[in-house]
């Protein structure tokens, strides 16, 4: 069984240079919620509008973490109920299992346990808005025995939380569910100074008129517009109404 620590590489959207990590209110509530989550073995989700961080606040959240064993899986487009049971079996053994879906199931739910040295098992199901209602069953299937124990966590964009909410049996077994939202306004204007050096002293009126033009208050589109506007400024050089204007695309 691979026991290697959680350790994916930072990733902003566009890769920009120079970029810190933000505290959103979505990044603050999953800490709290994952925290709950994992200490009593339970289903968590993470949902929202795509673009605000909830891929990001995971692996944030997780990374490094030697006392937890966590297992990332991506739902693949149109899963099968075996789909997903391969594909725990490949994150959290390496292999996978000869027999039928039946068997690897049962295979699967002696191994979805803590880990021997008592770290706790947290698997990760990231785009799973596009669960069916199959596998929705499925994954609860596999969390509610017995002789299972781990801590499930259910992350995806758009639909994910009405997917969710379309399996009672699912939906019901959901604690702390965290709704990622665009950054209103007055979010916009307290987090972007801690983003990016060029925001620290730009004015406040144009940082909103870039998220009403371009960025909406969507995470991943302020990272595409500074990774662009990072090529036309000095390192700790601020954004301008010049530069911004070319970035938008209409230069003035």
């Amino acid at each position: 069984m691979a026991t290697s620590v959680f350790d994916p590489p930072v990733r902003h959207h566009a890769s920009p240079p120079g970029v810190g990590i933000i505290e959103t209110e979505g990044l603050l509530l999953s800490e709290r919620s994952l925290h709950y989550v994992i200490a009593n073995r339970l289903l968590g989700a993470l949902t929202g509008v795509s673009g605000t961080g909830k891929t990001f606040a995971l692996e944030e959240l997780l990374r490094g973490r030697q006392d937890l064993h966590v297992v990332w899986v991506e739902v693949q487009v149109k899963p099968t109920m075996l789909s997903i049971a391969r594909s725990i079996a490949m994150a959290l053994l390496g292999e996978i299992p000869k027999g039928s879906r039946h068997e690897l199931s049962y295979h699967l739910q002696e191994v979805l346990i803590d880990q021997p040295d008592g770290r706790p098992l947290v698997l990760i199901f990231d785009e799973a808005q596009r669960l069916n209602r199959e596998c929705a069953e499925y994954l609860r299937y596999l969390h509610d025995p017995h002789n299972t124990r781990f801590a499930m966590v259910l992350a995806g964009g758009n639909g994910c939380w009405e997917t969710i909410r379309r399996e009672p049996m699912l939906h019901s077994r959901v604690h702390e569910p965290v709704f990622f939202k665009p950054l209103s306004d007055a979010a916009v204007l307290q987090t972007l100074p801690n983003y990016h050096a060029m925001y620290r002293s730009a004015e406040p009126e144009l940082l909103l008129r870039i998220n009403q033009e371009r960025c909406r208050g969507i995470l991943r589109h302020w990272s595409a517009f500074t990774a662009s506007a990072a090529q036309l400024l000095a390192p700790s050089e601020r954004l301008t109404k010049e530069t911004a204007a070319i970035v938008l695309g209409h230069p003035e």
